[in-house]
C-alpha cells in the first residue's frame, strides 16, 4: 500500500511540476503579448494624433484655397474693370486709332519702370 501512496504522490508531484512549467510559459507568453499589445495600442493612438492633425491642415488649406480663390476673382474683376475703362475711354483732338490700339499691349518691364520713376 505504502508503494501505491508513493507512486500516486509521485505522480501527483510530476503533474504538479509539469502544470507549473506549463503556467510559466503561459506566463510569459501573456507578457510578450501584453507588451505587443501596448505597442500597438500606442502607435494606434499615434496614428490617430496624425490623423488629427492632417485633418486640421486639410481643413487650413481649404480655407487658404477658397480665400485665393476669391482674390483671384477679385483680381479678375479688376482687370476687367479696368480694361473697360480702357475701351471706353473718350477721345481727344490729335488721337489716332493706333494710340488707342496699343493701349492694351503690356510694357516690358524696364520700360514700365522708366515711366514710373519721377
Amino acid at each position: 500500500m505504502n508503494k501505491i501512496v508513493l507512486g500516486a504522490g509521485a505522480v501527483l508531484i510530476a503533474l504538479l511540476g509539469l502544470t507549473t512549467w506549463r503556467w510559466s510559459a503561459a506566463v510569459e507568453r501573456e507578457g510578450k503579448l501584453s507588451a505587443t499589445v501596448a505597442q500597438r495600442d500606442q502607435t494606434i493612438r499615434d496614428q490617430g494624433k496624425d490623423l488629427a492633425l492632417a485633418n486640421t491642415r486639410a481643413g487650413i488649406l481649404d480655407q487658404s484655397l477658397t480665400i485665393l480663390a476669391g482674390d483671384r476673382q477679385a483680381v479678375r474683376d479688376g482687370l476687367a474693370q479696368i480694361q473697360s475703362l480702357i475701351q471706353n475711354l473718350p477721345r481727344s483732338e490729335g488721337d489716332s486709332d493706333a494710340s488707342f490700339e496699343c493701349l492694351d499691349v503690356p510694357l516690358p518691364a524696364a520700360a514700365a519702370g522708366l515711366l514710373r520713376q519721377p
